[in-house]
């Protein structure tokens, strides 16, 4: 498969502007007038137009494993349930997204537990065991017949009993779909790849009929399905009893087990505001041991790192359930940005420094990694940002200048605390008003809010419990106990709460590495304690991320 649209000419040919998603409307591809810009640069296509690996056809081409993935994906003949935990924007999406590229190269039907489209009214406390096994039964009974209808030989292999558990199923879990319902479940189906769409015209039609037609294109509908099983397959641990039954099918057709991969928990309307809700609302089937450990079923499960906090509480039985936290260093992330540039440009282009009209002045690769605060994503979206900046008034650019990137770190910087902090950057901005990263509860009562000390103190507990500020040492106070030093746990916080600091001096005075473990300490203190490995330093023995990147 050639990874991008064939050049217009020559060998190589020409900047492929047909290459580049042309949209009006918001979302990824919006790239005029940067496709100068791209072609000076000997882009076939934009690198940072997406940040979303579900609109990214070509991700296999770029994709690096990151840590733990083959631990994830595990081995098909024997699957364990797997719970990932990253921020948002942390790959969450591109592994399940690897996982099912390499289902038909690893022979597991892998269907995506991923669209939750709730009726009117619904709850989350209506998010039962029941409500997702009936949903992941569905799945696994669309899967089964499109692998069937791919072979249909094949279902001379089932024996009486599976043929009345798949008539069942189809009856029980399909005929009360509509179209589209029904069209979003054959789409989570991964193992079709590109034949979703003939599934779908072979299979389209009233719903009300084409369960009957499927049935009997597969020759299941004379199968009889008896009274016993009826009241086995409708009692009280019907659903599980299903899934069991179910699960045992894909070995008969030559597969090795069934994969189900839930990701996106935290999108849809009642759960994306807030941590709690997205927990609650799958916190059924993550505690469930006798689901998650189904023989011949592997649940793999894509989370929002927010709610790891609370697994003990709800029960998640990490013995039982292997729980990885998915955190990208800096020299993965350059990984990362160094394979998607390259894979962009057909091999021209290995490094953001590349991009720079002055390419040996900075190491901006290892800048916007730090930047990036461990998020894939949010080193797509910094880079858009610079592109956008250098293109703002012009699109006869060749190269990305050291102003324009320094601009685009900023205009991100702010927008991306906005979006973490929301209504909270310009609160933390009077203190930055001081020139100051760090804090005590007395300046904030005595020079910069003019309050009572306990109502600093609680505003500093609130900004504490979002994740804007943390501890980060302790002052000497003659005579009293030593006075708790705060500060912004994000460079980013300490680009955008020193509005009046150019983003390189912030960088340079106040981001310092720690000579220990190299991880970076945002203070203005002279004794700093790395939050990191707890080594304490002084200035005169760190370098500051600027000097590091010098």
């Amino acid at each position: 498969m050639t990874p991008y649209p064939t050049p217009l000419s020559g060998s190589q040919g020409p900047f492929n502007n047909s290459a580049l998603p042309r949209k009006t409307t918001a979302g990824p591809g919006m790239i005029e007038p940067v496709n100068r810009l791209l072609e000076a640069l000997e882009f076939y296509s934009d690198p940072f137009a997406s940040t979303n690996a579900d609109d990214e056809p070509q991700l296999a081409d770029y994709f690096v494993p990151p840590p733990y993935f083959a631990a994830v994906r595990g081995d098909p003949r024997n699957p364990r349930p797997n719970i990932v935990l990253a921020p948002r924007g942390g790959g969450k999406t591109a592994q399940k997204r690897m996982i099912e590229a390499a289902s038909d190269e690893q022979d597991f039907v892998c269907v995506a537990y991923d669209r939750f489209d709730v009726p009117t009214g619904f709850e989350i406390s209506d998010a039962t065991l029941e409500y997702h096994l009936a949903q992941i039964c569905r799945l696994i009974t669309v899967g089964i017949l499109v692998a069937l209808e791919s072979d249909r030989a094949t279902v001379d292999n089932l024996s009486t009993q599976q043929k009345r558990v798949l008539k069942f199923c189809a009856k029980r879990f399909l005929s009360d779909l509509t179209a589209d319902e029904f069209q979003a479940a054959i789409r989570a189906v991964k193992n079709l790849g590109d034949k979703a769409r003939d599934i779908w015209e072979t299979w389209g039609g009233p719903i009300a009929g084409v369960v009957d037609v499927i049935l009997e294109r597969l020759k299941l509908r004379g199968v009889d399905v008896d009274q016993a099983f009826e009241q086995q397959a409708e009692g009280d641990e019907s659903l599980r009893y299903l899934l069991q039954r179910l699960s045992e099918i894909p070995k008969a057709l030559g597969f090795k087990s069934v994969y189900i991969l839930v990701d996106k928990v935290d999108e849809f309307a009642a759960t994306s505001t807030d941590a709690s809700k997205t927990l609650e609302f799958v916190r059924p089937l993550l505690t469930d041991l006798p689901t998650l450990e189904q023989e011949g079923v592997g649940f793999k499960f894509f989370l929002w790192d927010a709610i790891q906090d609370d697994f003990q509480q709800v029960g998640v039985r990490r013995d039982r359930v292997a729980v990885h936290s998915l955190q990208w260093s800096t020299a993965e992330l350059k990984a990362m940005i160094a394979q998607r540039l390259s894979a962009f440009s057909r091999g021209k282009i290995t490094s953001l420094r590349a991009l720079m009209e002055r390419p040996d002045e900075l190491d901006i690769d290892t800048l916007a990694a730090h930047l990036a605060a461990g998020s894939p994503r949010d080193l797509i979206r910094l880079m858009a940002a610079v592109v956008a900046e250098e293109t703002r008034d012009s699109d006869q650019k060749e190269a990305i200048s050291l102003d324009a990137f320094w601009k685009g770190i900023r205009r991100f910087s702010e927008e991306r605390c906005d979006e973490l902090f929301p209504g909270q950057v310009v609160e933390i901005r009077r203190v930055g008003s001081s020139g100051k990263v760090t804090f005590t509860v007395n300046t904030l009562a005595n020079d910069i809010y003019r309050v009572t000390t306990q109502a600093a103190r609680a505003r500093v507990q609130g900004w504490m419990n979002t994740g804007l500020v943390s501890r980060i040492g302790e002052l000497p106070n003659p005579g009293n106990r030593p006075m708790y030093l705060y500060g912004p746990v994000d460079l980013r916080l300490a680009i955008a709460m020193l509005a009046n600091s150019p983003p390189d001096e912030v960088l340079a005075n106040f981001a310092l590495i720690c000579p220990e473990c190299e991880v970076v300490a945002i203070t203005d203190a002279t004794e700093v304690t790395c939050t990191g490995c707890s080594h304490r330093f002084n200035l005169a023995e760190a370098r500051s991320l600027i000097e590091a990147a010098t």
